[in-house]
C-alpha cells in the first residue's frame, strides 16, 4: 500500500515539474519530403528527441481536385497517427484530406487534427478545399490545452491573413495549399505574423518566436520554445517569390553613400524610401526600389496584394530573381520604408538576408488609412526588404475582367494605334469632305 502511494506521489511530482518548466519542445519534419506512409516512424523519431508535440508535413499535391487518395487514406492516416501517438505518448498534429459525398455532390475537406498522448483526437478544424457543395459543419480555428501547461490556437495556413483576436501566446499552423510560382503565399508570411503578433508559432514550414537552439535527427527538427510568448520578437529571414515590381527605380549606390530619398508611386500606392549605405564594395550587385502589385490565393479565393520593396539584382542581365545567400558586398547603414494602406488590409514585414537585427515595424491607424513604417539598421546581404499589404476582400472575377478590358482600351498602345490611324486617314477624309461640299 505504501509503495502504491509512493508511486502516486512520484507521478504527481513529475507532472508538476513538467507543468512548471517554462519551455516545451516542438518538432517538425526537417527535410521537406512527403512522408504519408511513414507517419508512425516519424512520430517515434520525434519521441526519441523528447518532443512534446510533432507536426506532420502536409503532402504538397497540385492535383487536389482528383484526390484519389482521399477515399481510403483518411481512416488509414488517423489510425496510424493515433496508434503511434499513444505508443510514444506525445501530441501530434496532422493535416488530412477527406472526400465526402452528398446528394450526388462531392466535397474535398481539409482537416486539422490534433492527437493527445493517449492517441485521442482532441481538436478538429475543417473547411472545404474549394466552394462547398455539401451542407457540412466547418470551423476555421480551434484551440486545445496540453498537460505541459500550454494552450494552443490551431489555424490553417491562410487564416493568418485574416486573424483578428490573437489572444493566445502559442499557435499551430497546419494545411499548406498548392503554390503558384510568381505569387506570394501565406506560408512565406508565418515568420512575419509571429513577429508582429509577438507570439510563438509552430508550423510545418518552421518554428518561430521565442525559441532556443535546434536539435536535428535524420528527418526531425526540434526546438525548445518559451511558453509565455514572444515579448522581444525577432523577424526571421525567409525566401519570397515576388513577381516583377509594377514600378521601380534603380538605386543610385553613390548617392546612397550620403543618404538617399526616393518616392515611387503606382496607382493608389506611394512608397517613401530612405537609404544610406555604410559600404558598397566592388560587386556587380545593384538594387531596385519600387511598388509591388499582385495577387495571392487565400483558400479558394484570390485577394490583391500591394507593397513597397527593396530587391537585389545581379548578374550580367541584372536579374532581380531570387539570388543565392552569398555575400552581396553591400552594407546598409539604414533602410527606411513607409507608406499608407487601407484599414481593410493587413500588413506584413518581409526580409530575406543572412544578417537579421535592429528591425522596427510600426503601424498607426489614421482617419481613412493606416500608416506603416519599417526600418532596419546596420545590415548586409539584403536580398529582399519591404512591406506587403494583403487586402481582406476577395477579387470579383467578373469585375476584374471588366477592369482588364478597360485597361486595355485605355492603354498607351491602343491610343498610339488611333493616333496612327488618324494621321493616315485625315488627308483622304479632307479630300472627300471637299468633294461632298462641291457636289452640294
Amino acid at each position: 500500500m505504501s509503495s502504491f502511494l509512493l508511486n502516486i506521489l512520484l507521478l504527481f511530482i513529475c507532472g508538476q515539474m513538467v507543468m512548471c518548466q517554462d519551455v516545451y519542445r516542438a518538432a517538425i519534419i526537417g527535410n521537406g519530403k512527403p512522408h504519408t506512409k511513414n507517419y508512425a516512424s516519424l512520430i517515434h523519431e520525434a519521441a526519441k528527441l523528447n518532443a512534446d508535440i510533432l507536426l506532420l508535413e502536409t503532402v504538397k499535391d497540385k492535383n487536389f481536385e482528383s484526390c484519389g487518395r482521399c477515399d481510403n487514406n483518411y481512416d488509414e492516416i488517423v489510425k496510424a497517427v493515433s496508434t503511434a501517438a499513444k505508443e510514444t505518448a506525445i501530441y501530434v498534429g496532422v493535416h488530412v484530406y477527406e472526400k465526402i459525398t452528398c446528394n450526388r455532390h462531392e466535397d474535398i475537406v481539409r482537416s486539422n487534427l490534433i492527437f493527445n498522448r493517449n492517441g485521442d483526437i482532441i481538436s478538429v478544424s475543417r473547411k472545404p478545399l474549394n466552394k462547398a457543395n455539401c451542407n457540412s459543419t466547418y470551423s476555421n480555428s480551434t484551440s486545445f490545452s496540453t498537460d505541459f501547461g500550454v494552450k494552443f490556437g490551431v489555424l490553417m495556413e491562410e487564416d493568418i491573413l485574416n486573424a483578428q483576436d490573437i489572444n493566445l501566446s502559442n499557435y499551430i499552423i497546419l494545411g499548406s495549399r498548392p503554390r503558384n510560382s510568381g505569387k506570394l503565399h501565406a506560408s512565406q508570411l508565418v515568420s512575419s505574423w509571429a513577429f508582429i503578433s509577438k507570439i510563438n508559432v509552430v508550423s510545418t514550414n518552421g518554428i518561430y518566436g521565442n525559441t532556443g537552439a535546434a536539435m536535428k535527427s535524420n528527418n526531425i527538427i526540434v526546438k525548445e520554445i518559451k511558453k509565455n510568448g514572444n515579448n522581444k520578437p525577432k523577424l526571421q529571414s525567409s525566401s519570397y517569390d515576388l513577381p516583377e515590381l509594377a514600378r521601380s527605380v534603380k538605386l543610385d549606390l553613390e548617392l546612397a553613400m550620403q543618404g538617399y530619398k526616393e518616392n515611387v508611386c503606382f496607382e493608389e500606392v506611394c512608397c517613401h524610401f530612405y537609404l544610406r549605405l555604410a559600404g558598397k564594395g566592388n560587386s556587380d550587385v545593384s538594387y531596385n526600389i519600387g511598388v509591388h502589385t499582385g495577387t495571392m490565393d487565400v483558400g479558394s479565393q484570390t485577394v490583391a496584394t500591394r507593397g513597397c520593396v527593396l530587391v537585389a539584382c545581379a548578374g550580367s542581365d541584372q536579374s532581380c530573381s531570387v539570388l543565392s545567400g552569398n555575400s552581396l558586398d553591400v552594407t546598409f547603414k539604414t533602410i527606411s520604408i513607409s507608406s499608407n494602406f487601407s484599414q481593410d488590409s493587413k500588413q506584413f514585414p518581409i526580409l530575406q538576408t543572412t544578417d537579421v537585427k535592429n528591425i522596427k515595424f510600426d503601424q498607426q491607424n489614421g482617419i481613412n488609412n493606416r500608416q506603416v513604417n519599417m526600418e532596419i539598421h546596420e545590415c548586409n546581404n539584403v536580398l529582399n526588404f519591404g512591406i506587403i499589404s494583403i487586402e481582406s476582400k476577395p477579387i470579383d472575377r467578373s469585375s476584374e475582367q471588366f477592369i482588364d478590358f478597360s485597361s486595355y482600351i485605355s492603354s498607351e498602345n491602343v491610343l498610339e494605334f488611333f493616333d496612327y490611324l488618324w494621321i493616315r486617314l485625315r488627308v483622304p477624309i479632307f479630300i472627300v469632305s471637299i468633294y461632298i461640299l462641291e457636289m452640294m
